[in-house]
């Protein structure tokens, strides 16, 4: 029995290893462990970002990342009449640029409003791009590829090559269908392919929405352009666009050397500033982006309207017609030829001049030619055909409208010569348009009195015909007739046209665009001048004023308001040839803009660029207050014949040129 017992109690104690020997064979379960949830990527209730900062320092706000993919520039600070705002250009860079600026994330989803935005401004753009995006995944790191990125469509600034845009604002960009997401300022550039800048300012996020205020006006009389629609409409300086606007007089834009308001906005009277003055909406307008200035042109409108002739001006509403375009580097009206106080009268220049008939001008007041002229004012003005020096001439500049012909005294046969042209030798300045300088044939008129009652036919030129100096034009005449040369102008239209030699002979294979008396640079001492704001031989001379104290050499240099702002002209040289370009310059003391450059050109005989001479680093460097020299040699091509010479002065930047010389080495 004992013995039964044990094997069973073998047994059981052997199931029980068995059992356990089993039991510790079988796999365990894991336990059930969740990932970690990551952290949310924070975000910000709202923001009102002004871009406050130091000139050219890096932009460096809180929560913002600053990026640069390519190049070494990430957006800087940067200033303009006392704003500041982020900036991004290859301004002097050496290679391409792309950088981003990015804001932090935006709670979206428990914002009140579910908006943003923000205004840009473009400048100089030749290619630059900008692009804005938003994120819903960004996290702040630098490797950008990481992200999604989708690009929003959303309103920015526009500018041509030479120019800049104006700030542009936005409007409001909905984010409501979106989850909480950053925004990107994408910005693209390339010295040689893609120039051109971007700048930004009042960026906001969940801010009460602010309707922007909507023009009013056609540009009529009766509906004038306000303000707001005068800035819409701005032209460019060779087009501007004639339109009344209706405004309050409220102050005028400095223009003393050494004043700290010196090219800014001044609200007020003046006791020295009596060339410009700004209109608002209101009465009591201080805020200068609100503003327009307006140019007075020497004579009656700058008699009536100046503030330092006429303080009690100060406030007054008046209606002003004039051309639309830049002014000091600001939005602006420019060439008014009438203005009115009450919106019904116009007051325009007094009528003076000649209408009707004018002195003759003879063949021998001419250079070589043999053909006598008749001249005849079609409009009254003071602006008529003349001659002096061995040239006839018309500049209807601050003049009024102006219809002047000289027409020769005989009829003119283009049957006697094979294949015979009209050769003119002709010389055209601050040119607006060949329609303001014609070449007109007639067979009906009646050798006296008014053109206007006979039938006249423009000469169609040979080749093409030179927009600005001196040049040989053939222009295509058939039969005979009475030959006119017909000049108009209209305020903010006026162009200079000169005529040194005509005559009748054989087509020459040169297509026209030569020059029968080449010659060099004009007046590169600045010593000589038609008045006291026009240089002497310079074609081109915007808001240039003829200096006496600041001077290197001689009698007098030519002092420049920038604005993006020209002096030029163009000369003779030889093919292939080193050209040595020396002058000097001084950088006024209240110079807070980018100064000056070169921004010149080889030129062949079509008048088509062939050749720089200008580049990043003529921008002329250099501390204010003293006189600088520049001197550097340029190779002209081997198809160069002429070189257009500019000294170009930017917006905040007053510059004195002098002693410019042009030599072949």
């Amino acid at each position: 029995m004992l013995k039964k017992m044990l094997s069973f109690s073998r047994v059981m104690s052997l199931g029980l290893v068995l059992g356990l020997t089993i039991a510790s064979c079988q796999k365990e379960e894991a336990p059930i462990i969740n990932p970690p949830t990551p952290d949310p990527i924070p975000t910000v209730k709202s923001i009102d970002e002004s871009f406050d900062g130091t000139k050219y320092d890096d932009v460096i706000i809180e929560g913002w990342s600053n990026i640069v993919v390519d190049g070494d520039q990430p957006y800087i600070y940067n200033e303009y009449s006392e704003n500041t705002y982020a900036n991004m250009s290859v301004y002097k860079a050496e290679t391409s640029r792309e950088t981003w600026l990015i804001t932090p994330m935006l709670d979206v989803k428990e914002a009140t409003h579910k908006s943003i935005s923000f205004d840009t401004r473009a400048d100089h753009i030749e290619g630059a791009i900008f692009e804005v995006y938003y994120s819903e995944d960004f996290d702040g790191d630098k490797d950008l590829s990481k992200f999604t990125w989708t690009k929003l469509d959303v309103k920015l600034s526009t500018a041509g090559p030479g120019d800049y845009g104006d700030w542009v604002n936005s409007g409001t960009v909905d984010l409501s269908t979106y989850g909480n997401c950053a925004i990107a300022f994408k910005y693209v550039g390339d010295p040689a392919t893609k120039k051109g800048g971007y700048s930004i300012d009042n960026f906001k996020f969940n801010q009460v929405p602010v309707v922007p205020e909507e023009g009013k006006g056609t540009g009529t009389l009766a509906d004038p352009y306000d303000v707001i629609n005068a800035k819409v409409n701005q032209g460019d300086k060779d087009n501007g666009i004639m339109k009344w606007t209706m405004g309050y007089i409220v102050g005028f834009v400095e223009t003393k050397d050494g004043d700290a308001n010196n090219g800014k906005v001044v609200f007020g009277v003046s006791d020295h500033v009596n060339t410009n003055l700004v209109i608002a909406n209101s009465a009591d307008e201080t805020d200068a982006a609100k503003t327009l200035v307006v140019q007075l042109p020497s004579g009656f409108v700058r008699d009536a309207l100046n503030l330092v002739d006429n303080a009690g001006m100060l406030k007054t509403q008046v209606w002003l017609n004039g051309s639309l375009e830049a002014y000091f580097g600001m939005p602006g009206i420019k060439g008014v030829d009438s203005y009115s106080l009450d919106g019904t009268k116009i007051e325009t220049a007094p009528v003076t001049g000649v209408i009707g008939a004018g002195d003759p001008i003879m063949g021998s007041d001419l250079t070589a030619t043999a053909i006598d002229f008749t001249v005849w004012n079609v409009l009254q003005s003071e602006a008529i055909w003349k001659a002096a020096s061995g040239t006839a001439s018309v500049n209807g500049y601050g003049k009024g409208n102006t219809e002047s012909w000289m027409i020769s005294k005989t009829m003119l046969d283009f049957t006697a010569v094979a294949d015979a042209r009209l050769f003119v030798s002709e010389n055209l300045n601050y040119f607006k348009g060949f329609n303001y300088v014609q070449v007109m044939i007639s067979t009906d008129y009646s050798g006296t009195g008014d053109p206007s009652n006979s039938t006249w036919t423009e000469l169609a030129a040979e080749g093409t015909r030179a927009e600005n100096g001196d040049a040989v034009t053939q222009f295509i005449g058939s039969g005979t007739g009475y030959v006119a040369f017909k000049y108009t102008a209209t305020a903010g239209k006026e162009s200079s046209w000169t005529i040194k030699t005509v005559e009748v002979k054989a087509k020459e294979d040169n297509g026209g665009g030569t020059d029968p008396d080449p010659k060099g640079l004009v007046n590169g001492d600045f010593e000589t001048w038609t008045d006291d704001t026009t240089p002497e031989g310079w074609t081109k001379a915007e808001n240039t004023e003829k200096e006496s104290a600041i001077i290197h050499g001689g009698t007098y240099s030519v002092k420049h308001t920038g604005g993006t702002k020209d002096i030029a002209q163009t000369f003779d040289i030889e093919s292939g040839e080193t050209y040595i370009v020396n002058f000097w310059y001084y950088k006024d003391n209240s110079t807070t803009g980018n100064g000056g450059r070169l921004w010149s050109f080889f030129k062949d005989s079509s008048g088509s660029s062939v050749g720089d001479i200008k580049g990043d680093e003529d921008y002329l460097s250099g501390a204010n207050g003293t006189w600088h020299e520049f001197k550097k040699e340029y190779t002209a091509t081997s198809d160069a014949v002429k070189i257009y010479f500019e000294f170009r002065t930017y917006s905040n930047s007053i510059v004195y040129y002098d002693d410019l010389t042009v030599t072949k080495k």
